[in-house]
């Protein structure tokens, strides 16, 4: 089942966020897209969309993660960027940033710097979306 927005992103809006993604992030929110559709367990894309350009916005390094840019995001990062394009903060947040990762980590994307697995999911794991 997909967790949508209460307003979803505006057809415009969402194709300049994603255009605006860098090109590895593009590629990572379609295998993200694809794996999650193929495992049964789709995810909204907007969401998807709203959680990469969130990380962005926040990162010199948008393929770096680190366990602070996941506590980061979590808390104040995805709500903030919501707000900013007049969205509710999706429900699935933490279940997609979960999904992000781990297909990022999958794909062996992230960029050197990264935080190990462990570190990465740790935010996650504590608020019991990992």
């Amino acid at each position: 089942m997909l967790n949508t927005c209460r307003r979803t992103l505006d057809p415009v809006v969402r194709r300049e966020l994603v255009s605006d993604l860098p090109v590895a992030l593009r590629a990572l929110r379609v295998e993200v897209l694809r794996e999650t559709l193929a495992a049964g367990l789709p995810v909204d894309p907007d969401v998807v969309t709203i959680v990469l350009s969130a990380h962005v916005d926040r990162s010199f390094d948008p393929m770096r993660f680190e366990s602070a840019d996941v506590e980061s995001l979590l808390w104040f990062g995805i709500s903030e960027f919501c707000e900013g394009h007049d969205v509710e903060v999706p429900s699935s947040a933490a279940k997609v940033l979960h999904a992000v990762l781990a297909t990022a980590v999958r794909l062996d994307v992230l960029a050197p710097g990264s935080d190990g697995v462990a570190e990465l999911f740790a935010p996650l794991r504590e608020l019991g979306a990992a």
